[in-house]
């Protein structure tokens, strides 16, 4: 399922700063069985300001960073939404009004869709209690029931939508979308089919060249497919949009990640290329993986509002939610909620 694989990427920016210090312990054994120079015990110590550093930015970013996105919804072109705005949440309902048509006594009225959704508010506001837990740290049975509750409140699973929808023109629109997401998807497999994220020094050594290569075969192959959907509506044009920017800002990171892995193959030392794989965390690695985390999320709560086209009633995690519960699984896990 995609959340499986939305879920490793966005745990990995965690994953890299707690599994950084680990390798770095391994390097400093490694070392310390040989016999210790004055440079050795030098550059021992700047290892750990470095990782201590590269720790501190990475809670910071993966926490702040995040959550200061401001969501946006683009209406369709129809009529503008009537939007009810609280500080804890956003209702969005859409009437997209029949077309003009002259009925005969026979003809029988064109059905109004209604949209109606509501963004946030679904996180106890008071967290009085709440434990903390990590993403690595759940049982599966935890794993199982946060991988369900972000599908159902944010992820949502197109084939569901799809197979629910009776309305013809609403379920031709809700398969275009699936497969155009799907090609998004489909790029993410190949990252981590690539690359052991159990093991962050494998960033380091993975085939970036044949990723890259292969990636953007997929982001071809998706203009080709995709460069008339705006015919389909402006929806359509802001998920070719996404989808687009998501798979170039990949492209792109992969190229960085392949010029940072050439560094650090080069180094010999054991020491100073633990220096250099947490200079990579710093300044490569999870600024690159935040980044295209945003890109992902401007390209599912697109789609979000394909597939819940003539739909009423549905609660949505915001984005600054979706962070949080990455953040401590436990505000869903522990209160009920899942």
């Amino acid at each position: 399922m995609k959340i499986l694989k939305i879920l490793l990427i966005l745990a990995v920016g965690a994953a890299s700063v707690f599994a950084a210090v680990h390798i770095t312990d391994e390097y400093v054994s490694e070392a310390a069985a040989r016999e210790k120079t004055l440079a050795e015990a030098i550059l021992n110590s700047q290892l750990e300001a470095e990782i201590k550093k590269a720790e501190e930015k990475a809670a910071q970013e993966l926490g702040e960073a995040l959550a200061t996105t401001v969501v946006t919804t683009l209406p369709p072109e129809t009529e503008p939404p009537v939007t009810e705005t609280t500080p804890e949440e956003t209702t969005v309902t859409t009437t997209a009004p029949p077309p003009e048509t002259e009925f005969s006594e026979t003809t029988e009225p064109v059905e109004e869709i209604i949209t109606e959704f509501t963004r946030g508010g679904i996180l106890p506001a008071d967290r009085t209690g709440i434990t903390v837990k990590t993403m690595f740290t759940l049982t599966p049975d935890e794993q199982n029931r946060l991988t369900r509750f972000l599908i159902d409140y944010y992820f949502l699973d197109g084939e569901v939508y799809v197979k629910n929808e009776t309305r013809p023109e609403l379920k031709e629109k809700k398969q275009l979308a699936n497969r155009m997401e799907k090609s998004a998807i489909a790029a993410l497999n190949l990252v981590l089919e690539s690359i052991n994220l159990s093991n962050v020094s494998s960033l380091m050594t993975a085939d970036y060249g044949r990723l890259k290569d292969e990636i953007t075969a997929i982001r071809d192959n998706f203009e080709r497919d995709y460069s008339d959907s705006a015919k389909h509506g402006s929806e359509f044009e802001s998920l070719y949009n996404d989808s687009l920017n998501y798979l170039n800002r990949l492209i792109e990171a992969i190229g960085r990640l392949d010029r940072t892995a050439k560094e650090y193959a080069q180094s010999s030392n054991p020491l100073l290329a633990a220096v250099l794989l947490a200079n990579a965390l710093e300044d490569v690695i999870i600024p690159e993986i935040l980044a295209v985390l945003e890109q992902s999320f401007d390209l599912v709560e697109t789609s979000q509002d394909i597939f819940l086209e003539g739909t009423q009633g549905t609660r949505l995690l915001s984005r600054d939610e979706v962070t949080e519960i990455i953040i401590n699984p436990a505000l869903v896990l522990d209160t009920g909620l899942a």
